[in-house]
């Protein structure tokens, strides 16, 4: 279920920041994109491919690990209230 998967994604991802290892992360947020509009979501679903377009471009680490991070609190928010 999304309430079981989603927290290890998110666990996942915040190791893979840390690696700074940009083309697993975008994979990783590719696998969580169908979740997010069945979790009423459906405003995140732009920024995620915005940060997964930005990863392809070698972005600042610093400044799309703070998208990141932001996009999984809202998102592990929402598992909480499922």
């Amino acid at each position: 279920t999304m309430k079981e998967s989603l927290p290890k994604s998110i666990s996942e991802i915040r190791e893979t920041i840390n690696k700074n290892d940009f083309p697993k992360l975008a994979k990783l947020l590719h696998k969580i994109g169908p979740s997010l509009p069945m979790m009423g979501l459906d405003e995140l679903k732009s920024e995620l491919v915005d940060i997964q377009n930005d990863l392809k471009n070698k972005p600042d680490p610093h400044s799309i690990s703070h998208r990141i991070e932001s996009l999984c609190k809202i998102i592990l928010g929402a598992v909480k209230s499922l």
